[in-house]
C-alpha cells in the first residue's frame, strides 16, 4: 500500500477471525486517531475467547454486545476451545480528540515517521482535518439528538 494511503483514518470495517489455539501477541496501532469498535459474529462459547487492552485486564466478548476502545493502546487476543471466533472490526476517527490541531498533530507525526514528502504530509493534514471536521460534526448531532429527547 503507497505510503500516502497507509494511515487513510476514514471509516473501515472488516471481519476478524482467529483461529482457536490462536495467541494474538500484545501490539498497538500506530496512533490514536482512531477508535475500534468490536462486535463479536460467531464464538463458540462464551468465556473461550479473549481480549486484554492495556491495564484493563482480559475480557471476553458475549454475542450481541460491542465494545470500543482505543486501538493504540497496547492489546492482545487469546481464542481457546475447538471453533474460531469471528469479530466485526470498525474503526473510526476519534472524537475524543476535541481540538483539530490536536488530531492534525498526530496525523503530522504519522506522515513524518512514514517519511513522507511535504506534499504527502500536506496531503494526510488535509485528509485529516475533512475526517475531523465529520466525526465532531457527527458527536455534536449525537449530541444535540440526546438533549432534545431528555427534553421530551
Amino acid at each position: 500500500m503507497p505510503p500516502c494511503d497507509r494511515h487513510n483514518f476514514r471509516l473501515q470495517v472488516k471481519l476478524s477471525r482467529i483461529a482457536s489455539g490462536t495467541h494474538v501477541l500484545p501490539h498497538a496501532g500506530p496512533t490514536n486517531l482512531r477508535l475500534r469498535l468490536q462486535l463479536p459474529i460467531r464464538l463458540q462459547q462464551v468465556g473461550n475467547s479473549r481480549i486484554r487492552v492495556g491495564l484493563q485486564g482480559w475480557r471476553t466478548w458475549t454475542m450481541g454486545e460491542s465494545f470500543v476502545f482505543d486501538e493504540s493502546c497496547e492489546h492482545e487476543v487469546r481464542v481457546n476451545g475447538s471453533e474460531p471466533r469471528t469479530v466485526l472490526l470498525v474503526d473510526f476517527a476519534n472524537p475524543l480528540l476535541l481540538e483539530q490541531q490536536d488530531y492534525l498533530n498526530v496525523a503530522m507525526r504519522v506522515s513524518e515517521a512514514d517519511r513522507q514528502s511535504d506534499i504527502g504530509q500536506a496531503a494526510d493534514t488535509v485528509r485529516a482535518a475533512e475526517e475531523w471536521n465529520q466525526a465532531q460534526a457527527h458527536w455534536r448531532a449525537q449530541q444535540q439528538a440526546r438533549l432534545e429527547s431528555t427534553e421530551l
